[in-house]
């Protein structure tokens, strides 16, 4: 993400990139008591609560990230040309504009806030997406099983899974989409801003007001998914096994403000998921109960769990012992 971004690289034992990611995941687990219906709304409605631990977190978090964010805008720019059309990076896509003056909201000032959220949005989201994934393939053996014959017949035991059969890992694919589904990472979307006035189902919405998404409701939605409130990997494959697309789906938001990094994300979770269940087996720990808690905030979190791996002895997997 970071080399997308601003072409930067860390190794994972620099403690550059641990305060980075330790600050950029505090920003969505510092307001788990929060209510959900507000969480994403601009930090100044929190003033009420600033006495606790939780909002002192986030501001110290927020201003890290906003001190590295500047430092990096600053770095590009003594390094760029003025004029220059050369794009390596984000940084240099937005400064491209920013010259050319196209638009009032491409400035530095703002550079630094989408540099913030990225940095925030794409530290833990992954992680705890892939985390859930695999508690729920130990919870269910059964699917664990179908994704592993799957895998097993299109990709085989010689080779790592690769995007090259993603397309014929159905099964696979609608399991990961069920993920997203069913455990809804990011229940409510950020903030948007309409720039102009709009009428939906005959409410009248002036320009430049606030728009949060509902996207739990989204995916929870009858209409749209036969079994809602149960972990169904057949929500997404129809009767003749193909992958459906369903309009309700949007774990990553809606329209041209959607997340950035789905595209990255999915990849990534596919590649990982797929690779250890190709490996290894997952089972709960014999003392761990079936049902987890979640953390509630700006993205959920799965409670820590006991889970028991083991190679895939009879496949004689890629790596022997």
């Amino acid at each position: 993400m970071l080399l997308i971004l601003c072409s930067k690289r860390f190794d994972f034992e620099d403690s550059r990139w641990k305060q980075l990611y330790r600050n950029g995941a505090l920003i969505f687990s510092s307001l788990p008591g929060i209510d959900q219906s507000i969480v994403g709304l601009r930090f100044r409605l929190f003033k009420a609560i600033s006495s606790s631990k939780n909002y002192r977190d986030l501001q110290k978090a927020r201003k890290f990230l906003y001190n590295i964010a500047k430092q990096w805008v600053i770095e590009k720019c003594a390094r760029r040309s003025f004029g220059s059309k050369e794009i390596n990076d984000y940084l240099d896509a937005f400064l491209v504009e920013c010259e050319q003056e196209k638009h009032k909201s491409f400035n530095r000032e703002q550079l630094i806030a989408y540099l913030i959220q990225f940095i925030a949005a794409g530290t833990d989201t992954s992680a705890n997406t892939m985390y859930f994934a695999c508690y729920m393939l130990a919870k269910y053996p059964k699917i664990q099983e179908k994704v592993q014959k799957e895998l097993d017949d299109v990709v085989g035991c010689e080779t790592l899974p690769s995007l090259e059969h993603r397309q014929r890992l159905i099964y696979t694919e609608a399991f990961l989409r069920e993920v997203d589904r069913y455990y809804a990472l990011a229940p409510i979307t950020p903030v948007r801003i309409n720039s102009d006035e709009v009428t939906i189902r005959g409410f009248k919405i002036p320009k430049g007001k606030n728009f949060l998404a509902n996207t739990f409701k989204c995916l929870r939605d009858s209409k749209y998914f036969k079994n809602p409130e149960q972990f169904d990997v057949y929500n997404f494959i129809d009767e003749r096994g193909e992958l459906i697309n369903v309009k309700s789906f949007m774990p990553f938001g809606i329209g041209k403000r959607r997340c950035p990094g789905e595209l990255l994300a999915k990849i990534e979770i596919f590649l990982f998921i797929s690779a250890i269940i190709q490996n290894f087996s997952l089972s709960l720990s014999s003392d761990e109960n079936n049902e987890r808690g979640e953390t509630k905030g700006i993205i959920k979190t799965l409670h820590p769990y006991k889970v028991i791996v083991k190679r895939r002895e009879a496949l004689h997997t890629l790596r022997p012992n």
